[in-house]
């Protein structure tokens, strides 16, 4: 990989800069390109109003644009997909690793798009694995993997029976409006077992700011989840955008 490569790193004190300095770099690059800054207003007031009804996003015409990058931030080039998920991965899995102290059994990977984390979740645990998302089009993309069964679901995941020792969710619930999302971590809280532990990974700010993806602050992605203990335990980079992660045990 080249240095133009956009990042994906742990934040730590020596980098926290960076989310700052490749804000204005991206910023200083629009002013000097003056059409691609009236490209992103225009697309900004644009999908506003297409989505503002919207509920969820149509990923088949996300993947018809975007090929497997509908499924990560769409500004990093085509061909950066497997750089992506192998970083995402190096960072999400040792986190992952260090909060089980128990055995699992059973994990519902919220969200799955493609199946990207499923077939791991399943061999890093041994366990059975629920790959679920309410787009067809990307759960019928996903390949075969031992111990993994993918099914589409609606809004209130009614085709889902079973309970799980760990809820694993990253990159979902900014899509989601604010009351539907409430509503959704009322029916996730329920699908866990006893001690059941859910593991969250989302886009964070200092602020929240409602777009086609939002960017909500931590506080706020905490508070979604009253029935969980859930706690903010690591952050990292990608491209600009500070990437939360989260962890927390079902409360008794």
């Amino acid at each position: 990989m080249t240095d133009e490569i956009p990042k994906i790193e742990i934040i730590d004190k020596k980098n926290f800069s960076k989310i700052k300095n490749r804000k204005i770099t991206r910023y200083l690059n629009l002013l000097l390109h003056p059409s691609q800054l009236l490209n992103k207003i225009f697309n900004k007031f644009y999908n506003s109003d297409k989505m503002k009804d919207r509920s969820s996003f149509d990923y088949k015409e996300l993947y018809l644009q975007h090929g497997r990058n509908a499924v990560i931030d769409h500004r990093h080039p085509y061909d950066q997909f497997e750089y992506v998920t192998k970083k995402q991965k190096e960072i999400l899995y040792p986190i992952l690793k260090s909060q089980i102290n128990e055995p699992i059994t059973k994990i519902l990977d919220f969200g799955c798009g493609i199946g990207r984390f499923s077939g791991d979740l399943a061999e890093m645990f041994d366990c059975n694995v629920m790959g679920v998302d309410t787009s067809k089009h990307l759960i019928d993309l996903c390949n075969n993997v031992k111990n993994v069964n993918y099914f589409v679901v609606d809004e209130k995941l009614n085709q889902i029976k079973d309970k799980f020792d760990l809820i694993f969710i990253c990159n979902v619930i900014n899509g989601i409006p604010d009351q539907k999302v409430f509503q959704l971590a009322e029916i996730l809280s329920n699908l866990l077992n006893k001690s059941g532990k859910l593991f969250l990974v989302e886009i964070t700010g200092k602020k929240n700011i409602e777009n086609i993806w939002r960017t909500r602050t931590a506080n706020k992605i905490i508070d979604f989840f009253p029935k969980i203990d859930l706690r903010h335990i690591s952050q990292y980079i990608d491209i600009d955008n500070e990437v939360s992660i989260f962890f927390g045990q079902k409360i008794n």
